[in-house]
């Protein structure tokens, strides 16, 4: 990844990129930035790594083959490192917001569950009231 592959990043993750032409996209992280934010990291990185995955590393570092789509996993990157990244307003909002909604809950990251929920639960009318006021 051209801004997310850290020279000083101990953790290579490796995400599959839902465009044609982009492929296998590789993310260079640290591990502590990760386990920070989540507990289903944090567990993760405890765990031995089993012998037949001691040979996974790209340049020297640890590299783990990731589910998601790089698309969604480099959103969830850009806010974990620079957390301004998620809009404040919902007509900003799009599916990158919603990639890292879905990472925010897959990988327990409260806060930024939280604040994504919130603005979505602050620009939209809760009750049939509210939106006949809205439209």
């Amino acid at each position: 990844h051209e801004t997310l592959y850290l020279p000083t990043g101990d953790l290579v993750l490796s995400a599959m990129s839902n465009l044609k032409d982009h492929g296998l996209v590789l993310f260079r992280v640290h591990k502590f930035m990760m386990a920070h934010h989540s507990s289903i990291f944090r567990d993760m990185f405890a765990l031995p790594i089993p012998v037949e995955d001691c040979n996974e590393s790209y340049e020297g570092v640890h590299m783990v083959h990731m589910p998601d789509s790089a698309e969604d996993l480099e959103g969830l990157l850009r806010v974990l490192y620079d957390p301004i990244c998620i809009p404040n307003k919902c007509h900003e909002f799009d599916f990158v917001v919603l990639g890292i909604l879905k990472l925010a809950i897959k990988y327990e990251i409260e806060p930024i569950r939280k604040h994504i929920i919130t603005r979505v639960n602050d620009a939209w009318p809760a009750g049939l009231k509210e939106w006949d006021a809205f439209e």
